[in-house]
């Protein structure tokens, strides 16, 4: 987070877009928010196991 904080100080946006996170999408949700960055982190286009 404090990485984060320094870069938006000096005026670099930062985003993070993970893609195709299938059964491990909640985990992750809770571990962005945990770690304090979820409001960088986009979650799209869950992909899940077919076979």
């Amino acid at each position: 987070m404090y990485a984060i904080k320094r870069l938006r100080d000096i005026s670099i946006s930062i985003s993070l877009d993970i893609v195709g996170i299938g059964p491990l999408e909640k985990d992750l949700k809770g571990l962005s928010k945990e770690l304090k960055i979820d409001e960088v982190v986009s979650f799209r286009g869950f992909i899940y196991d077919q076979s």
